[in-house]
């Protein structure tokens, strides 16, 4: 698990919005940024590693919405929703809050929003 297989897991779900990876690539409004987040969920099975069947990548999102803080908790909750209850073949995410986290705004009047998540994962030999 990546944090480019995050990307486009959202820009799968939301084609309009512009997605970066490790920074918010531009001041652009509506734009989402994903970040590695430390997590302590990570445990090796009795055995080693090759008994370990599943991992834990934690992941920040931030949203950087627009002026208007209406359509920005929209767009956050477009984006928490993707991530809310999911479980694919590979793949399952626990959201570490109720609710995208307002952050206030920038030195723009952007408000902005930030999700974490732990996203459980298949280990690839």
């Amino acid at each position: 698990m990546t944090l480019t297989d995050v990307r486009k897991c959202i820009k799968a779900e939301l084609p309009d919005v512009n997605v970066y990876i490790g920074r918010l690539g531009s001041s652009r409004e509506n734009a989402v940024a994903v970040y590695d987040r430390q997590t302590n969920l990570n445990e090796i099975a009795i055995g080693g590693s090759s008994n370990t069947s599943c991992a834990v990548k934690g992941i920040k999102i931030l949203i950087h919405g627009s002026q208007n803080a209406a359509d920005t908790e929209k767009l956050a909750y477009r984006v928490y929703n993707i991530f809310y209850g999911r479980i694919t073949a590979d793949w399952w995410c626990n959201i570490r809050h109720d609710a995208p986290v307002s952050i206030g705004t920038d030195n723009s009047n952007i408000y902005e929003y930030v999700i974490n998540v732990d996203i459980w994962y298949k280990r690839k030999e």
